[in-house]
């Protein structure tokens, strides 16, 4: 019998894995990736001004300070940039 997979399916396997993990390490990872979101706060207005559309991308991706600040002086300089404080 062939399995079928979807969502519902596919997230129990996933979720059987991560039970797998000891919680020790669980914790260790999660607060590593909460202190690495605290960086945003340097950002904060440029962030809060960026268009809806790219807020995910400046959130969760890995972007240098300088990566950040290329994107930041481009939105600026597109017709229709954001209000950057």
């Amino acid at each position: 019998m062939c399995q079928t997979y979807n969502d519902f399916t596919e997230y129990d396997v996933l979720f059987d894995v991560f039970k797998e993990i000891p919680m020790t390490k669980l914790h260790n990872n999660m607060i590593f990736e909460l202190k690495k979101r605290g960086n945003m706060k340097e950002y904060k207005d440029e962030f809060l001004a960026a268009p809806t559309e790219i807020k995910f991308l400046l959130y969760f991706a890995k972007m240098t300070k300088k990566d950040k600040n290329k994107l930041y002086h481009f939105l600026k300089d597109t017709n229709n940039p954001p209000h950057f404080t």
